[in-house]
């Protein structure tokens, strides 16, 4: 086995949970300390949920096995059987070969639903909500307010572009959408006081459009989450609102969901009545009894109020496929909440979870 084949070997371990604690606490330290480890987790973790999320799993996997009498033939890579050699073989043959074509064409639809490149008759288009801070000239004092010696310091332009994240543990963890932190160099997470976190990318998923980030700094500790994962379907013509960062200050939307689908039928989102903009792309969709239903991701451009969001089972499914990560946000582990309070209560109650996610590249 060489030396890849046995690092995604060791990968698909930890993403399935089959590691002891000892074994994940030394995976975690080699990612930690190797940036190329790090760099196939996060590639061979993107590339498990695209087979898993796009494709008829057992009509795929038997191309695959179709096709890996081919890729050793080209390739001399030597043969294993199980589901953890697939992954391993068909992604050596993506980078190495071509001949899994149909993971290319994954790989082009995902990118097309990311950067809002499908459209349909009308001339409507998906509209991504990344803010480009550039763009509209932000005040650079804004973001620079309030600082905590204790806090790692941004760069000193206002970064590139701009997103909404809010918590998903009290401990650091921060979900948004992937299409804002698409290409960072860096990432920081600033609260409602100005305050500003250097954030680690933990987990990207392009095919769902998710990221979920980490805050290391040990002064950054939130209290118990307020709200909960919704664990239902929202029915049409149900009351959401939303909170974002489409300006330096938290921004509120109240709308309503107008279709079970997102844009040209897409079973992963909600349509919503509701305006949003650059900026809003990562916020939560909340019901009124405070359970996140979704998360804000775009719009169609050819009307202000239709917009759209992940539905909030994506998010659920993002982390449960990584143990490690799952164990420790809080969101998955509450069945009860505390916002069953008015609209104003709510508002205040949730500002100190919600986050301008500023992006550098």
């Amino acid at each position: 086995m060489n030396d890849l084949t046995h690092l995604l070997h060791k990968i698909d371990r930890y993403l399935n949970g089959q590691m002891n604690e000892a074994e994940e606490r030394a995976f975690e330290a080699l990612r930690r300390d190797n940036g190329d480890v790090e760099k196939e987790f996060h590639e061979q973790a993107a590339f498990r949920s695209m087979l898993q999320d796009h494709a008829d799993r057992k009509a795929f996997i038997q191309k695959l096995h179709a096709a890996e009498e081919k890729i050793t033939a080209h390739s001399g890579m030597r043969s294993e059987k199980g589901k953890n050699n697939i992954f391993q073989l068909s992604r050596q043959a993506w980078r190495m070969t071509g001949i899994a074509a149909a993971v290319a064409v994954l790989v082009a639809t995902a990118a097309l639903w990311i950067t809002g490149g499908f459209s349909n008759d009308s001339g409507s288009t998906y509209m991504i909500l990344r803010r480009e801070i550039d763009n509209i000239k932000k005040s650079q004092t804004a973001l620079m307010k309030d600082f905590n010696s204790s806090h790692t310091r941004p760069p000193a332009d206002p970064g590139s572009f701009g997103g909404t994240g809010f918590a998903i543990s009290s401990d650091g963890y921060i979900t948004t959408n992937r299409h804002v932190i698409r290409n960072a160099d860096s990432v920081y997470v600033q609260n409602n006081k100005g305050e500003a976190y250097k954030a680690n990318i933990v987990y990207q998923d392009p095919v769902s459009d998710l990221a979920v980030l980490k805050v290391e700094d040990s002064a950054f500790m939130l209290p118990a989450l307020p709200y909960t994962l919704a664990a239902r379907s929202a029915d049409i013509g149900e009351d959401v609102f939303t909170l974002g960062f489409p300006k330096d200050d938290m921004v509120y939307g109240k709308g309503y969901i107008s279709a079970e689908t997102g844009f040209e039928g897409d079973t992963c989102a909600y349509q919503i009545a509701l305006t949003v903009n650059p900026g809003n792309s990562g916020g939560p969709l909340i019901d009124d009894r405070g359970n996140i239903l979704g998360i804000v991701s775009g719009k169609q451009t050819s009307a202000n109020d239709i917009a759209f969001a992940i539905k909030s089972h994506y998010l659920k499914s993002l982390i449960d496929s990584i143990p490690a990560m799952n164990r420790k946000c809080s969101i998955l582990h509450r069945s009860t909440n505390s916002l069953r309070l008015s609209r104003v209560d709510q508002i205040k109650k949730l500002e100190d979870y919600m986050f301008l996610v500023k992006v550098y590249n």
